[in-house]
């Protein structure tokens, strides 16, 4: 960071992570050295809090602007960016970008959502200065955590948000506490990878998978993000709870075929690349409850 003297934040804020930095920073009394909030909306997720954020930050007189392509910061402030997943072409040096990975691990779109899609036993968080390239920047500070599965997307999202939290206490610490410079390090190149942008086509499972890696897909994929989903007779049937079972010799095996069902239930068992999944719950696109009712039934991709 530039050798000067800051007087107040802005803080960027979108979603859960958002509301939660907010809540620990206003929390441990740093409510007067935050000089404004700018708010990001995103209509893609459940619940993106802009309007907890908004209200937290009413009741603590401080400004919020909503987001625009142009937002310069003052002299005396910089700038934390949580969740936020726009450009900003202006006063890199002044930014700093929280990630969901352990950097370089991860550069890129849901880092998340990949780690929990690739079984990852550990997930992290990362602050960095921001940088002209994507999630280049020198590390501030890192907090990683052991994972077990199965594990909902929302519950990684809570255990992200907390370390998110005492990342930014800790900046406010150092920069306003201790009148001290950030100290960061270079990421090591040599461990670099990236995580791609998502878009609607990639919510559906490919049941050529394995039963675990399916798993973990449809956790990874449920509430706030859009639910796992698939094709029974030309219908998309959101996914929302399933579990992976052990594997039986089916000599003729068909991924995305079902081998049971249990109507009682409304339960049914599908064949996958290796292992079976039981679909627990599941819901047609406007959300009423779908029902299993005939075993020859065939589940796609599209």
């Amino acid at each position: 960071m530039k050798p000067k003297t800051y007087l107040h934040c802005a803080l960027f804020l979108l979603g859960e992570k958002g509301l939660s930095v907010l809540e620990a920073l206003l929390n441990n009394g740093y409510a007067e050295y935050i000089s404004r909030i700018i708010i990001g909306r995103d209509e893609n997720i459940s619940n993106d809090c802009s309007i907890d954020i908004e209200k937290l930050a009413t009741l603590h007189k401080i400004p919020t602007e909503e987001r625009s392509p142009n937002i310069y910061l003052s002299d005396d402030e910089f700038g934390i960016l949580i969740s936020w997943k726009w450009l900003i072409k202006n006063q890199v040096n002044d930014l700093i970008v929280f990630h969901d990975s352990i950097l370089p691990k991860y550069r890129g779109f849901n880092p998340l959502v990949t780690a929990l899609i690739n079984g990852d036993e550990e997930i992290g968080a990362t602050a960095i200065f921001a940088s002209n390239e994507i999630d280049e920047g020198e590390i501030i500070y890192q907090r990683k955590i052991n994972i077990t599965y199965p594990l909902k997307i929302k519950d990684a999202i809570n255990i992200i948000a907390v370390l998110y939290a005492e990342m930014a206490c800790d900046i406010f610490k150092e920069i306003f506490d201790k009148k001290n410079k950030l100290l960061s390090h270079p990421q090591k190149i040599e461990n670099t990878s990236f995580s791609l942008w998502r878009d609607e086509k990639d919510y559906f499972i490919d049941w050529s998978n394995s039963s675990q890696e399916i798993e973990r897909f449809i956790n990874a994929t449920s509430f706030p993000y859009d639910d796992a989903k698939t094709i029974i007779n030309n219908q998309v049937i959101r996914i929302t709870e399933a579990e992976s079972l052990d594997d039986i010799y089916i000599i003729n095996r068909t991924p995305g075929k079902l081998l049971n069902i249990n109507i009682d239930k409304r339960e049914a068992t599908v064949v996958c690349g290796i292992g079976l999944i039981r679909i627990k719950k599941c819901s047609t696109l406007d959300k009423h409850t779908y029902e299993f009712r005939k075993l020859r039934t065939r589940l796609h991709s599209i």
